[in-house]
């Protein structure tokens, strides 16, 4: 093991993180510029903030774009997060780096905004918390925001595409799979990401007749 902490005190370790490789504005508008020289400077940077400067989804965003369309503006800066396919297709590309049972366990948890230990063990079962030590250490958009609590959460883009992802290919899993979700935070207390869980899948009265009648 590299005596990193050693290294870094002493200023002799350079370290590019997450943040380091995220466009700029003026490096997604010139992007743009290099693929659609159609689309204005103002709406190449809303795409980019839209996608938080993923180069991978900026450049397949302008790719799809259709050139043709009278549909620019706001409408072309939404594209990413507002088509399918396009989602389907970004969320395929990155989860086709993962083992089999990984790849699984991403997606189940994709209906989380965020978890912890318990939870992740509780909704996905025990083979759940090898996956997501492995999917810590690799660094796929999945970062650990309360150390203390062990809570985590996936990028909110990249947990988006993953949920369309799973919507588009097991539709009827997705909805048990909030469902299930629904029924935990029931059961700790917390009825507001309890009734969230089931608006996500358009079951309001539902969500009414399990959480707000009763209270």
């Amino acid at each position: 093991r590299l005596p990193l902490a050693r290294w870094r005190s002493s200023d002799w370790l350079v370290e590019i993180v997450e943040q380091d490789l995220r466009l700029s504005d003026d490096e997604a508008i010139a992007v743009a510029a290099a693929i659609d020289p159609a689309l204005a400077p103002e709406d190449a940077a809303a795409l980019n903030r839209r996608l938080d400067g993923w180069p991978i989804g900026v450049r397949m965003a302008l790719m799809s774009a259709d050139r043709g369309s009278a549909a620019a503006g706001a409408g072309r800066a939404q594209l990413a997060a507002l088509d399918p396919g396009l989602a389907d297709e970004l969320a395929d590309g990155v989860l086709a780096g993962l083992p089999p049972q990984d790849r699984q366990i991403a997606l189940q948890l994709s209906v989380l905004r965020r978890f912890d230990p318990q939870l992740c063990l509780e909704f996905a079962g025990p083979e759940a918390s090898a996956a997501v030590s492995r999917l810590l250490r690799r660094g796929a958009f999945l970062t650990v925001v309360d150390p203390r609590e062990g809570t985590m959460r996936f990028h909110a883009l990249f947990r988006q595409l993953m949920e369309v992802h799973l919507g588009m290919h097991d539709p009827i899993r997705r909805h048990a799979l909030h469902r299930r979700a629904a029924r935990l935070f029931q059961r700790r207390g917390d009825l507001t990401s309890a009734y969230q869980q089931l608006a996500d899948i358009g079951e309001t009265a539902s969500a009414r007749a399990m959480l707000i009648d009763p209270a």
